[in-house]
């Protein structure tokens, strides 16, 4: 079993959603059941720090005791070619 945890980098890091989630997680989830799940980060940025994002989501899930694996970081400079491409 996996989970795979998605962020968009607005400003040099993951957003406010993504922490709440992330504290929700240490404040209230079973730290057994994250032993055995490992975590794929995607992050995706329009302007800089998805390296940055994509290091802070794995110390989050390491720190919830979870296993990351590798994941995808990407930057994307004109989000509206891609829109075009794939409505």
């Amino acid at each position: 079993d996996a989970i795979i945890l998605a962020v968009s980098v607005e400003w040099l890091g993951i957003g406010g959603l993504m922490q709440q989630f992330l504290d929700a997680c240490w404040l209230y989830g079973d730290k057994d059941t994250f032993k055995s799940l490992y975590m794929m980060p995607v992050v995706i940025s329009t302007t800089y720090g998805e390296k940055e994002a994509y290091s802070t989501l794995i110390r989050a899930w390491e720190i919830l005791g979870g296993r990351p694996c590798e994941g995808i970081y990407a930057y994307v400079n004109n989000v509206t070619h891609i829109l075009r491409e794939y409505p």
